[in-house]
């Protein structure tokens, strides 16, 4: 095999493909990027089994072939290569050597018949969505995913389509985060679980364009393709909980205010909450929210906000990191909670019609 390539080019598909590549794999071929060149074209995979990234570059092929290459070398060498085109030709199977400009490296791969094989991309079922409307609902849903391994069914967003609507949700456990938007047509009902390493990928690959997305969806798979790039999933397998049972259909007790005032006043009177409960109280009354947080031993913090409020007076305690990541997921100026009783969940909103998205957060003893 060999091949030129810009740098430019070369560098942005490796680092597309790496983010796929294992990292703690007890099979040395998963650390490595399978190059395989043919028709002026540079196919590069990575995966680590769970993922797969597979990236296409336009090259000048001299001699088809394929091998994989050590990823994390590979990606250093290019990186310090002088802004040049880059010549990467293999000898004897596995010795690789790249040259640019002044520069020559020699570098040792693996087979690529030792590579595994990506999952055969099937298209049972499909839903099509523009890539910044795809792009927004990973925004808004993927901060509340759980990353404890014991609750593997949270370790992902609920990917939902119903007719003609697509939602997505996640769920630690303490907060949950709900998005849905129309469909501009009806498509494949599906549901799937979607795990969180896809949904970061996901993110590099879109660029909140107005171009259509397809995402295909097997019995244990997803497929996506954008341009040059396709990436593969499995999902996880299991029932996501029952998320209509937790969103609350009514809250008493309502206020309203800005979104960058409550979130700078909750960050300043976290500052003296513990470390471990990160406890912050919220106490209305007279259209006043006083914030309050106390840690014995170390002190307290208070500070008052002019809010618009309904109903009764209520004290409630919630996690503050919960609070504030809730609040900044809201994309208009002011921000909305409703609450019932000092121990049921609050539910956090954007103060806009027709709002698409909804937050969960759970309250906390004290």
């Amino acid at each position: 095999m060999k091949l030129v390539c810009n740098k430019a080019e070369l560098s942005k598909a490796i680092s597309l493909a790496q983010s796929a590549v294992s990292n703690k794999s007890t099979m040395p071929v998963l650390g490595n990027l399978l190059f395989e060149a043919a028709d002026n074209a540079l196919t590069i995979t990575g995966t680590d089994l769970e993922i797969g990234l597979r990236v296409k570059a336009n090259v000048e092929v001299v001699n088809p072939g394929s091998v994989t290459i050590p990823a994390k070398k590979l990606a250093d060498i290019v990186r310090e290569c002088p802004d040049a085109d880059i010549e990467i030709s293999v000898k004897d199977g596995t010795k690789i050597e790249i040259k640019c400009g002044k520069s020559k490296f020699n570098i040792m791969g693996i087979s690529a018949e030792d590579f595994p094989n990506l999952p055969a991309q099937k298209k049972d079922k499909s839903v099509q969505i523009e890539d910044k409307v795809l792009a927004r609902m990973i925004k808004k849903t993927a901060f509340s995913v759980s990353n404890e391994e014991t609750r593997y069914v949270l370790n992902g967003a609920l990917f939902n389509v119903d007719g003609k609507k697509v939602r997505m949700v996640s769920t630690d456990g303490h907060r949950l985060s709900y998005i849905e938007r129309e469909l501009s047509q009806s498509m494949d009902s599906v549901s799937a679980i979607v795990p969180t390493k896809a949904l970061n990928e996901l993110t590099k690959i879109l660029d909140n364009g107005d171009e259509v997305v397809t995402v295909y969806f097997t019995e244990n798979h997803l497929f996506v393709e954008k341009n040059s790039t396709m990436l593969v999933s499995r999902l996880i397998d299991g029932q996501f909980p029952n998320y209509e049972q937790v969103i609350p259909k009514k809250g008493d007790v309502m206020f309203k205010a800005s979104k960058e005032e409550l979130a700078q006043a909750t960050k300043r009177v976290s500052l003296m909450a513990s470390d471990r409960a990160n406890s912050i109280k919220f106490s209305l009354k007279d259209g006043s929210l006083t914030i309050h947080s106390n840690t014995p031993d170390v002190g307290e913090a208070e500070e008052d906000l002019e809010v618009e409020y309904s109903g009764a007076e209520m004290s409630i305690a919630f996690n503050a990191k919960y609070v504030l990541d809730a609040i900044k997921a809201v994309d208009t100026e002011k921000v909305e909670f409703r609450l019932s009783t000092p121990l049921s969940p609050g539910l956090v909103l954007p103060v806009e019609e027709n709002a698409d998205s909804k937050y969960v957060v759970m309250p906390m003893r004290t």
